[in-house]
C-alpha cells in the first residue's frame, strides 16, 4: 500500500467514514442528471471508492434491475458497503486485479485523493473495467494543484481529471457538468463528465 491507501484504510478514513451523511435525493437527484444521456437498462454498475454505499444505494432506486458492486479501501465502510451492494470488494483502484467489467464504472471524490504518480494506473483500471461509460465526478482545476485536506498534505489534489482520460484513452464527451453545494438538491462542488467508449 501507498501512503494515501495507507492514510484512508485507517484512522483518517475511519473518520471521515462517520462524517458521511445520506442524502438519499439529492444524490438521486444528481445521477439522474448526470447519466441522462447514457443509455442503460438493467445496468451492471461498479464504483470505485464507495464508501458506505451511498452513491449505490441512490443509483439502486434509478435503475430498479441494475447490478450494483463497489470497492472500498477502509474496512468500516466497507462492512455498510457489504450490506447495499450485490457484489463489495474490499481493495484499491490501483489492485493489480480489476473486478470484471461492468456498463458503468465510476467515481465520485476518489481521484482527488490518488497521488498523482499513481494516477495513470488509476485510469487504466476504470478503462479496463468498463464495457461502454465512465463518469467522473471530481474537484477540478485546470491545472494541477495540491489542497491540505483536514491537516494532510498529501491527501488532496485538483485537476482535470476527465480531461486527462480523454487525453489517454480512445473516448467521447457525452456530456459535463457542475454540482453546487448552494443548489436546490445540494451535492459537492464538484465537475462531472459522462464519457462513452
Amino acid at each position: 500500500m501507498n501512503s494515501q491507501e495507507n492514510l484512508w484504510s485507517g484512522d483518517f478514513g475511519n473518520t471521515y467514514t462517520s462524517r458521511q451523511k445520506l442524502d438519499l435525493l439529492s444524490t438521486r437527484v444528481f445521477f439522474r442528471k448526470a447519466l441522462k444521456e447514457a443509455k442503460l437498462t438493467n445496468p451492471g454498475i461498479l464504483e470505485f471508492g464507495a464508501g458506505k454505499g451511498h452513491n449505490l444505494r441512490a443509483l439502486r432506486r434509478i435503475y430498479e434491475g441494475a447490478t450494483v458492486s463497489g470497492v472500498e479501501i477502509n474496512p468500516d465502510a466497507f462492512k455498510e458497503l457489504e450490506i447495499v451492494a450485490h457484489h463489495a470488494t474490499l481493495g484499491s483502484v490501483l489492485d493489480p486485479n480489476p473486478v470484471g467489467r461492468w456498463d458503468l464504472v465510476f467515481t465520485k471524490g476518489l481521484l482527488i485523493h490518488i497521488h498523482p504518480d499513481y494516477l495513470q494506473a488509476a485510469y487504466q483500471t476504470i478503462f479496463d473495467c468498463s464495457k461502454r461509460y465512465i463518469l467522473i465526478c471530481e474537484y477540478f482545476n485546470q491545472t494541477p494543484v495540491a489542497i491540505e485536506y483536514h491537516g494532510e498534505k498529501d491527501a488532496l489534489w485538483k485537476r482535470d481529471f476527465a480531461g486527462d482520460m480523454l487525453d489517454k484513452f480512445p473516448l467521447k464527451v457525452l456530456d459535463y457538468g457542475f454540482t453546487w453545494k448552494r443548489d436546490k438538491y445540494p451535492q459537492d462542488d464538484i465537475t462531472w463528465a459522462l464519457l462513452s467508449k
